[in-house]
């Protein structure tokens, strides 16, 4: 009976822990050192902080590879008026991970 019961609450756990995470897809709009602005597709751009420990990747031909200058890299100095695609992985409305999925969207 208490074997069931600690079963019960470890997926209870497990469970909460991969609500509490958000995988959002759309484009960077704009970003600094502390936020970025981030659209999801059909939706309204909305601003988000960064974690302390917010990672940034690159995903190329399914090869994720990680940005050591973060938002200082190259990857993000211009940026159209149509934003960069990406995906951003939000933990209690703070970005935790950001990849860039796709080349810069035209300037249309």
């Amino acid at each position: 009976m208490l074997r069931q019961g600690l079963i019960a609450l470890f997926m209870l756990i497990v469970c909460l822990g991969f609500v509490a995470a958000d995988t959002l897809k759309g484009s960077i709009q704009k970003i600094d050192e502390k936020s970025v602005t981030f659209a999801e597709t059909d939706k309204a751009a909305k601003s988000f902080d960064f974690a302390a420990d917010v990672k940034f990747y690159q995903e190329k031909k399914g090869v994720k590879t990680e940005l050591k200058d973060g938002v200082k890299s190259d990857a993000f100095s211009k940026i159209g008026k149509k934003g960069i695609n990406a995906t951003i992985t939000t933990k209690d409305d703070k970005v935790t991970e950001v990849i860039l999925t796709g080349k810069k969207k035209a300037a249309n």
